[in-house]
């Protein structure tokens, strides 16, 4: 069983990499929107993978949340 630092300086590095991919990859899309524009900018930013997307990132921040991984897998399966 880790320690709680132990945990941190296992996986820290990773999860920070992970988390800025998914920042990038919300600022690309934003960019591409804003491109799109008029009804294409619409269209796009109401798409339901983002959404899922987005409400998957609040999953991971509730912090009463027991398991947030079963809970974003279920998440994810439901879609």
């Amino acid at each position: 069983m880790q320690t709680p630092e132990q945990v941190l300086d296992t996986y820290f590095l990773d999860t920070r990499y992970a988390l800025l991919e998914v920042a990038a990859m919300f600022d690309r899309y934003d960019d591409a929107v804003a491109r799109a524009g008029g009804i294409d900018a619409v269209k796009y930013s109401k798409d339901t993978r983002r959404t899922q997307l987005e409400e998957a990132v609040k999953i991971l921040t509730n912090c009463s949340e027991a398991n947030r991984a079963e809970t974003m897998l279920n998440h994810f399966s439901e879609k």
